[in-house]
């Protein structure tokens, strides 16, 4: 799915504490050739007399329908964004129209939606109304790259894309173990049906400074993300990748999308301002995840805080956007920024396939994840002061410096 890393919340806290700044200020400006756009709330799913309450939800919208989709757990449910529900498909099991591990949801310029199930071993489709329309048993679980298996997105025209599944292990100093430090996008196409020609590698992902090996003792360790890293992000659709590589020139991204035949369709950089990874923001952020692993372990605060250091990624700059990039409805790419602007969340919104049309930015509540949106709102989930999460839509309002800024932009 599409959520931003687990350390987003201490990693923007701590780069917040280095500005001055309070509720009550005007957003920062930016150079003149970006615009800057606030939201004004307007829609929330959740907690209704139909008894939806959503623990991890995945929002896609359908603006042809004026529909809101959402994948939650074992099922997909329908919407108006006013809140009345439609319908809801699905159920946990392995007959037709259930799931075991769905994960993803892909709305059709028709109204109807796919979800790959079990890594891509079912592709479930349904039409606009919710009627089954066919469970397709893809790939997934049947073929595998050098060993490893599948994770597989949803097919267009009979081809499948997605990576292999890589123990994590692989992308650190494992001894006796040959790193892995680029994974590849992968095409898998049927040669008959129910049978598939070996994947074939469209490009290469780097995936260096991923993952933190954490060794406290010969014999015990943990994993966990680089809250600094700068790998690239891959974010698949039907017939296409999209991979935003971040390790370029400081505060620089590139935007990569590849079609399924293994052409390039949009290359772009995008350029931010950089920002120094400072000790004080390196100390913020790691301190908080060793007390709290301490804690839990029951091992010496000094102990991990030592294997926790001797790991570190610590580039001299902080990466300019973080998580997975958003392929939304409007056409556009959403990126989550680094950035701090006051307590909010900002996105960089830029046309697919535009090569100098400047991004917007967007400022959005903290702590909003943004998983779709529309040329008026963005969509996705905000938890409320009991962590509870909602389905928001907000609506999005552009911001001048003459124009007061709606309360909780």
């Amino acid at each position: 799915m599409t959520y931003r890393s687990r350390l987003t919340v201490p990693l923007i806290a701590a780069l917040a504490g280095l500005i001055v700044g309070c509720r009550d200020q005007e957003p920062p400006t930016v150079g003149h050739e970006r615009s800057t756009w606030i939201t004004e709330p307007e829609f929330r799913l959740g907690n209704t007399p139909e008894g939806a309450y959503f623990t991890l939800p995945y929002v896609r919208v359908d603006p042809g329908r004026n529909r809101v989709l959402v994948l939650d757990g074992m099922e997909v449910s329908v919407w108006t964004p006013s809140g009345h529900l439609l319908f809801v498909v699905g159920g946990e099991g392995d007959g037709p129209g259930e799931f075991r591990r769905p994960g993803a949801l892909f709305v059709h310029d028709g109204g109807g939606f796919t979800v790959p199930d079990q890594y891509g071993a079912r592709m479930t489709r349904f039409a606009a109304s919710g009627e089954l329309l066919e469970a397709e048993q893809g790939p997934g679980g049947r073929v595998s790259y050098q060993g490893f298996s599948l994770v597989l997105a949803s097919s267009k025209d009979g081809i499948f894309l997605g990576h292999p599944s890589i123990p994590t292990g692989l992308e650190t100093n494992m001894p006796g173990v040959r790193r892995m430090d680029h994974h590849p996008v992968v095409r898998v196409q049927e040669s008959e049906p129910g049978h598939w020609h070996p994947p074939e590698p469209l490009l290469w992902q780097d995936v260096r400074n991923r993952t933190q090996d954490v060794r406290l003792t010969e014999s015990r360790g943990f994993y966990t993300a680089q809250p600094f890293g700068d790998w690239d992000e891959v974010v698949f659709e039907p017939g296409a990748v999209l991979v935003v590589r971040r390790n370029r020139e400081p505060g620089q991204v590139e935007l990569v999308e590849v079609s399924a035949t293994g052409d390039t369709v949009w290359h772009r950089y995008l350029q931010f301002e950089p920002r120094l990874l400072t000790a004080q923001v390196i100390e913020q952020v790691s301190e908080e995840f060793i007390r709290d692993y301490a804690a839990r372990s029951a091992m010496s605060v000094p102990m991990v805080r030592a294997a926790y250091y001797e790991s570190l990624y610590q580039p001299e700059y902080v990466p300019a956007v973080e998580g997975k990039p958003v392929l939304a409805a409007s056409g556009e790419v959403w990126l989550a920024s680094t950035e701090v602007a006051d307590t909010f969340s900002v996105y960089y919104v830029v046309g697919r396939g535009t090569t100098n049309e400047p991004p917007r930015r967007v400022l959005l509540p903290e702590g909003m994840y943004v998983t779709d949106a529309t040329s008026t709102h963005a969509w996705g989930f905000l938890r409320d002061e009991t962590d509870v999460p909602y389905v928001v839509g907000r609506r999005l309002v552009g911001w001048s410096a003459d124009a007061q800024r709606p309360d909780g932009a």
